[in-house]
């Protein structure tokens, strides 16, 4: 008998020293907010790379499945490239002619905005071309 309570006393002392070390040692977690800096870095980059190939307007007219707006996004992020997979959408104000695309379910997203504009037959159009972009749900 007097080895189970040996035992029983050791194991008690365990659990013990097992909480204390859990009280005042605790595990800390930080969160931190790199996820969604790196969403936005490659929304800007996205949208200067866009306009720096001065393919803006043509990217804004594009509509439907297999338009050149959604190549340019799939070569860019395609899960070979990025091991990651993402979401897109464009927005496109002040230009009769854009086609916008509704915005799909993400869990964290990123858009942003670039004014451009387009010679329309002598006179100068103002449109805004808007990019989203985001990690699915």
């Amino acid at each position: 008998m007097k080895g189970i309570v040996n035992i029983l006393e050791l194991l008690l002392a365990g659990v013990i020293l097992m909480l204390a070390f859990i009280h005042f040692f605790p595990q800390y977690s930080i969160k931190n907010q790199w996820s969604y800096a790196l969403l936005e870095v490659y929304a800007r980059d996205t949208l200067k790379t866009i306009d720096n190939l001065d393919n803006t307007y043509d990217y804004a007219l594009a509509d439907g499945v297999g338009n050149e707006f959604d190549n340019f996004m799939n070569r860019i992020y395609s899960i070979q490239h990025t091991d990651k997979v993402f979401v897109w959408w464009k927005d496109i104000e002040n230009l009769p002619l854009g086609m916008d695309s509704q915005k799909p379910y993400f869990t964290e997203a990123k858009e942003e905005t670039i004014v451009d504009v387009v010679d329309d037959g002598g006179t100068f159009r103002v449109y805004s071309f808007t990019l989203g972009l985001g990690y699915p749900y």
